[in-house]
């Protein structure tokens, strides 16, 4: 019994340690594409298969044919099937390595885009209340990586602001997602802050009773 419970101990271990090993992003792909100094589109290299290759410069400028990335087996796969489809590279400053920011479909890039038209006018005074209300219109896209950064951009807003877009995420989805008990990976579990915030700020009192019984339920349970 006792070497069954020490065999056990490094799994128990594990398993509580995946909770917490995936960090919760501190920067947005706004931040990225706003602080680097280079923003390109890169495809697999017809000469040398997995590694990338430059398409376009969306922001600055480089003299680079190709980029010192492993381009992995699924992107490459994905790439090939869709001929429209990048993967987004930036460069902090001419002399750092290059670093991947994600795949972007068409949809994608029409997003990125925008980011990168607006840069100029969100980081001036009182850009960042337009921001925001660009990315709360995003909350309920069907895209799984624009709902996500516009998860990420509109929770990290101080609740003055989100206040004032509560009502942009439908009643119902909100509790839908609240009521799911089943999915704790991290970013659902980040998003239910968010989600109990702007459900709080209803004009609906059950919405309100609803956020209230769901904070004494968890206080009986001794739920965080």
């Amino acid at each position: 019994m006792v070497s069954l419970l020490l065999m056990a101990l490094p799994w128990v271990y594990e398993a509580r340690a995946c909770v917490v090993c995936i960090p919760y992003p501190t920067k947005t792909h706004a931040d990225v594409l706003f602080e680097s100094d280079t923003i390109v589109m890169a495809r697999e290299d017809p000469a040398d298969p997995f590694s990338f290759a430059i398409t376009q410069t969306l922001k600055g400028t480089t003299n680079d044919q190709s980029v010192g990335l492993l381009l992995d087996s699924k992107t490459r796969q994905s790439l090939r099937l869709n001929k429209q489809d990048a993967v987004l590279l930036y460069r902090r400053h001419a002399e750092a390595d290059w670093g991947r920011l994600g795949y972007a479909d068409s949809e994608y890039q029409k997003v990125i885009s925008t980011l990168l038209e607006r840069a100029d006018r969100w980081r001036a005074k009182g850009g960042s209340q337009e921001r925001l209300e660009f990315f709360s219109r995003l909350l309920t896209s069907s895209h799984p990586t624009i709902r996500e950064q516009a998860y990420l951009e509109v929770g990290r807003a101080p609740y003055a602001l989100i206040r004032q877009i509560a009502g942009a995420v439908q009643r119902e989805e909100l509790r839908r997602i609240l009521a799911d008990r089943r999915r704790t990976e991290w970013r659902v579990a980040e998003w239910r802050r968010l989600y109990i915030l702007m459900l709080g700020n209803s004009i609906h009192l059950d919405d309100r009773l609803y956020i209230r019984n769901r904070f004494g339920e968890a206080a009986r349970l001794g739920l965080s």
